[in-house]
């Protein structure tokens, strides 16, 4: 149940960016490195629930995040936001093939 209180944030925000008004954002050369940040952090966080929930416990979580220096947190996040990255690009070739193609 926590990772599906974890998705109500991304739902809302991805509703709120769908706006027409907010054309303007999706345009902006922050805009992909945002999406990549946020799903750096997403990753991470479902990690955490995952072990709570499957692993360690409520109580347990104290013991993980203790063990977890900042600078492994900080790699582990650099490491997915190259991984959100590359795939944003994967996706951007397949549609531009897909386009081209007529699908």
């Amino acid at each position: 149940w926590c990772i599906c209180l974890l998705i109500v944030p991304e739902v809302l925000v991805r509703a709120w960016l769908a706006a027409p008004a907010r054309a303007w954002l999706r345009a902006s050369p922050l805009y992909r490195p945002l999406c990549g940040l946020g799903a750096a952090l997403m990753i991470v966080v479902l990690m955490f629930v995952n072990l709570v929930g499957f692993y360690v416990g409520v109580d347990g979580i104290h013991y993980v995040v203790s063990r977890a220096s900042p600078a492994f947190l900080a790699a582990a996040v650099a490491l997915f936001y190259v991984g959100a990255m590359l795939m944003f690009k994967l996706r951007a070739v397949e549609a531009a093939a897909n386009k081209s193609r007529g699908y």
